[in-house]
């Protein structure tokens, strides 16, 4: 838990001690929760907490090449998007980094420490910003994380502060840019919708409030005008981006093109379920 390794002769005489630390300083958590030799016993390789496996030098204490494995190393894993044009991707989650990922060696390419868990990021369609949502509800004497609720834009190209933002006291569950880049919606625990114009340094649009849950899931229309919104009962909505308007008959957009369509529920994934455990009727089986 120290996060040290040290070697011990036959006499119980230690007399090796490597630290994660000195190895690999960029450790999310040091602490140490597997070691294992090489055949040869020069190396040993170290398994963290923090989700890395270092390979280590016995001899010089000193890191072999790259770590092996680098990811999240704590509690739940949600925040995940792919670079519209290059091969890579970001995740964010409860262990409060952000990753840059190769999608073609599906090594980390840089990581960014922040000061709150997140379980929502996107890339805007070109490529220019990284929308970062915070929180992840947990209380500590009934009080949530300071950023709980709050939005951060990067740049993507060197994961500089752009904008940051804060509407709601509730985690953010999702968020989504606008096809053409130029809006930016967000949806939160709070069960409401914050859209966001882009090209006005972020400033807060509208806000939608037909939801009576958790809002998961956001997808645009192909021209940007339309939102659809899931919340977590599976309840879908649909509203006008410019003015955050509920439209109550979702008919008047049956031949509206969808840019994405994340939703798990909805005429194009018809047929596509989860089934749960407590959703199984137990079935006798009789020769």
């Amino acid at each position: 838990k120290d996060g040290a390794v040290r070697i011990w002769n036959v006499h119980l005489e230690c007399t090796k001690e490597i630290t994660v630390n000195s190895v690999f300083p960029d450790s999310g958590d040091p602490s140490v929760k597997a070691v294992c030799f090489s055949p040869d016993a020069n190396n040993l390789l170290i398994g963290t907490r923090g989700a890395e496996i270092l390979e280590v030098s016995v001899r010089s204490g000193a890191l072999v090449g790259k770590p092996l494995l680098q990811c999240h190393g704590s509690r739940e894993l949600w925040g995940l998007a792919t670079h519209p044009t290059k091969p890579q991707f970001v995740t964010s989650g409860d262990d409060m980094t952000i990753r840059i990922w190769d999608a073609k060696s599906f090594t980390v390419t840089k990581t960014l420490r922040v000061d709150t868990a997140s379980r929502a990021i996107c890339y805007s369609p070109d490529g220019k910003y990284i929308c970062i949502g915070f929180g992840f509800g947990k209380r500590v004497k009934g009080k949530g994380a300071l950023k709980e609720g709050s939005f951060t834009i990067l740049n993507s190209h060197d994961l500089k502060m752009a904008h940051e933002g804060k509407d709601s006291n509730e985690p953010i569950r999702v968020c989504k840019f606008s096809p053409d880049s130029n809006w930016l919606a967000i949806g939160s625990e709070d069960s409401c919708i914050y859209i966001y114009n882009v090209r006005d340094y972020f400033s807060k649009k509208a806000a939608v409030n037909v939801h009576k849950a958790p809002v998961m899931y956001l997808d645009f229309t192909a021209d940007g005008q339309y939102l659809m919104s899931v919340d977590s009962t599976k309840r879908i909505s649909f509203s006008e981006v410019h003015t955050g308007m509920h439209i109550p008959s979702p008919v008047t957009l049956r031949e509206e093109k969808w840019s994405t369509w994340t939703s798990p529920v909805g005429w194009p994934v018809q047929g596509l379920w989860i089934c749960q455990p407590q959703d199984v009727e137990p079935v006798s089986m009789q020769r």
